[in-house]
């Protein structure tokens, strides 16, 4: 059957018989999602897939779109994770006990978090400078989930979260627990000295102009990587973009395209990973490779990363993580929502394309022993753990250690409250 017929399906279904949530599986953990974007949650699977998230204990409530449905449906299928879609709010099934998981803020949200016998955490999608980490929405929810200082200076600097919040366990650090990893045959280099290719992230164009980080529009952007490819001295361009990457503006595909022509009409092969194939591959590149310049890598052709280039999104961390040096790209008409800690660590990392000073942090700075100071000075604080025996667990072991944490919280509390 065809997707969309799947989709109409389902929307029918929901519209005229489903008077309330289907029966489900008892489980501990409910993932709420109100999204429309297509492969929003290519950005949630990988919680799955590192373990973090369990899918056997774990049900995917998610809003229906026809947009989104049959794709979210069929990843969540392959992750062995049970859904249940709805279009009112009487088919949401009931929360009581249950810890529910938001990776995105939205109104819908709202009527859920009115339910005080469930815990409600911010999960989040990423760590990132964007405006969306300083929604004041955050504050509404019981726990939010963070990578380490960097998010906690954050909520400090922007008002998001007062000190006595912190020293409370609102936000709770767990370090690199939330971060995605890259292909597995996608390797780091030692240092710098090892790799053979460059590694590009751009991210999106978001769901308002306010929200457009994304480099694939400047013109700059190619020059930028060429100066990159030769201060490295590699010739490959591993490419890996945001899954939503032309979804509000499909412009973006061409002057993205448009860049990957720059550099290969320069003599840099471009590259593009298998592990992204079905997911972005399929729907981006090969929807847009018309001259048939774009290579795929596998197993068989590993690549070692030797530098990343991102935009000012969730890819500096997971690049981080996974031991990438990186510089950011930016430009000078969207406001960054960095903390003061942040810009103190990064401020040579970070390249502005409305100017040409950029080509001085190139050519003096990249690659040298400061920036990798500065790139391990950044790792130390963007991940920490709200307790040190975090650090030796599992990423599944530190999500029951979570649940153990908030449930004790939410006790704590109750007796307080009873005692008043």
């Amino acid at each position: 059957m065809p997707l969309s017929s799947l989709a109409i399906c389902k929307y029918f279904s929901l519209k005229f018989f489903g008077k309330k949530a289907a029966k489900q599986k008892s489980v501990t953990t409910i993932l709420f999602i109100d999204n429309r974007f297509k492969f929003h949650f290519d950005q949630i699977a990988p919680f799955f897939k590192s373990g973090f998230l369990s899918a056997s204990d774990t049900l995917l409530v998610s809003k229906f779109y026809f947009s989104s449905y049959a794709y979210t449906e069929s990843l969540a299928r392959s992750l062995g994770l049970s859904t249940n879609f709805f279009l009112f709010k009487r088919q949401i099934p009931n929360l009581d006990g249950k810890v529910v998981l938001y990776p995105y803020n939205g109104q819908t949200n709202c009527r859920l978090l009115l339910n005080r016998n469930a815990i409600h955490i911010f999960l989040t999608h990423g760590e990132s400078n964007k405006k969306a980490t300083i929604n004041r929405m955050t504050r509404i929810y019981d726990h939010v989930l963070a990578c380490g200082e960097i998010a906690v200076d954050r909520y400090l600097d922007f008002g998001i979260f007062s000190k006595w919040d912190i020293a409370h366990g609102r936000v709770i650090k767990l370090g690199d627990s939330l971060i995605a990893q890259l292909a597995s045959f996608v390797r780091s280099g030692a240092s710098t000295r090892d790799g053979n290719c460059l590694l590009y992230m751009p991210t999106w164009e978001g769901g308002l102009d306010e929200e457009d980080f994304s480099s694939v529009a400047n013109t700059e952007t190619a020059n930028v990587l060429l100066a990159m490819c030769e201060r490295l001295k590699v010739n490959q361009v591993l490419i890996q973009a945001h899954p939503n990457l032309g979804s509000r503006l499909p412009r973006y595909k061409n002057t993205f395209y448009s860049i990957l022509c720059k550099l290969h009409d320069n003599g840099v092969a471009i590259f593009y990973a298998k592990d992204r194939a079905k997911s972005q591959s399929e729907s981006l590149y090969r929807s847009i490779d018309n001259r048939g310049i774009l290579q795929l890598t596998d197993e068989q052709s590993p690549l070692i990363v030797k530098y990343g280039v991102v935009d000012v999104s969730a890819a500096e961390a997971m690049l981080s993580a996974n031991g990438i040096p990186n510089v950011v790209l930016y430009k000078r008409d969207k406001e960054i929502f960095a903390p003061r800690t942040y810009l103190d660590i990064r401020r040579h990392s970070m390249l502005c394309l409305d100017n040409s000073n950029w080509r001085k942090v190139v050519n003096s700075y990249v690659g040298t022993s400061r920036d990798m100071e500065n790139q391990k000075k950044f790792f130390e604080r963007l991940f920490s753990y709200s307790s040190e025996s975090l650090l030796t667990m599992s990423h599944d072991e530190r999500f029951k250690w979570l649940i153990r944490y908030v449930k004790q919280k939410k006790q704590d509390s109750q007796v307080f409250m009873e005692k008043m």
